[in-house]
């Protein structure tokens, strides 16, 4: 969604991820300690060093985006190390959506 939903707000989806597509959280929305949503980038799995060869980047990888909004007609791809550029799929979801690790990747 391009912001937090909240009541009476006009919240829109920007994009359609598929189950299991590998995202980077970016920003956490919370209630008191709890995360309600996540601030999300979809990058490419294999744009990332640590992905190559690592069993959960197969899982957690790359899936068909639907667009809704385009950001622009380039691809999603990097810029320098943690920044990416072009038409990468990014928005906030509900955190009941995610399955959420820390793993160093």
């Amino acid at each position: 969604m391009n912001v937090v939903p909240s009541t009476g707000s006009s919240a829109t989806a920007t994009a359609n991820l598929a189950q299991g597509q590998l995202v980077c959280v970016q920003a956490i929305g919370r209630a008191g300690q709890n995360p309600r949503y996540y601030y999300v980038a979809a990058i490419p799995a294999s744009t990332i060093a640590r992905c190559k060869n690592n069993a959960l980047c197969k899982t957690y990888g790359d899936r068909q985006i639907k667009q809704i909004k385009r950001a622009s007609g380039e691809s999603c791809h990097p810029a320098a190390p943690g920044q990416y550029v072009g038409n990468c799929a990014q928005g906030w979801v509900s955190a009941d959506a995610l399955d959420v690790f820390s793993n160093g990747i």
